[in-house]
């Protein structure tokens, strides 16, 4: 039981340091006729490890069953556990199939892809009139609600994340620089650290 735990917490942690220490970094890396803001890799193991620590617990729980006091009621939340791991694990397929993608931003002349925990969106710039910096979202794609993005998984600073998006929104003509080198030119000088990688 300690042993899944522990390893929970372990990739929980990498999880927290892979993001932490992004303020003022923009991390780019170049795609086919494209930009892409860099995502963490840890997203995806960290949706595994809820399914193990729920599993241990779930099996923690039945062993200590027939000693508990009261046992309907530790029945109850025995039952309740199960159901929570059974949901977690069929999100835990979801992910292993690979439907789960890693999170990014892919900004290319036509529009914005974005990958996360729901899947893929992809966003024409004419569909969208703006860009939120707190929390990170799209606005005008739906007339209802802001399109949130994955900030909180993403290695860039937000602020940055945000002004990239806005510059490319609202300067048409600048948008051809996201198909080619230019567009880490333009960045390089908006932070203090080379974090635009050419690859």
């Amino acid at each position: 039981m300690l042993g899944g735990s522990a390893l929970a917490l372990a990739i929980w942690g990498a999880a927290r340091l892979s993001v932490r220490g992004r303020g003022g970094r923009l991390r780019l890396r170049r795609r086919d006729g494209g930009v892409e803001v860099l995502g963490s890799p840890w997203a995806r193991p960290q949706e595994l490890v809820g399914v193990l620590v729920l599993v241990v617990a779930l099996v923690g729980a039945l062993l200590a069953l027939p000693d508990a006091p009261g046992a309907d009621r530790a029945a109850l939340g025995v039952a309740g556990l199960a159901v929570a791991t059974a949901l977690r694990f069929f999100r835990a397929l979801w992910v292993l199939r690979g439907w789960r993608r890693r999170t990014r931003l892919v900004l290319d002349p036509g529009g914005l892809t974005v990958a996360g925990t729901d899947g893929q969106g992809r966003f024409a710039w004419a569909d969208l009139t703006d860009v939120g910096e707190d929390p990170l979202e799209l606005r005008g794609y739906s007339e209802t609600a802001p399109v949130p993005l994955p900030a909180g998984e993403l290695l860039s600073d937000p602020a940055l994340v945000a002004r990239l998006l806005r510059h490319y929104l609202r300067r048409p003509s600048h948008r051809a620089e996201l198909g080619d080198e230019r567009v880490l030119d333009r960045v390089a000088g908006w932070t203090g650290v080379p974090t635009p990688t050419r690859s």
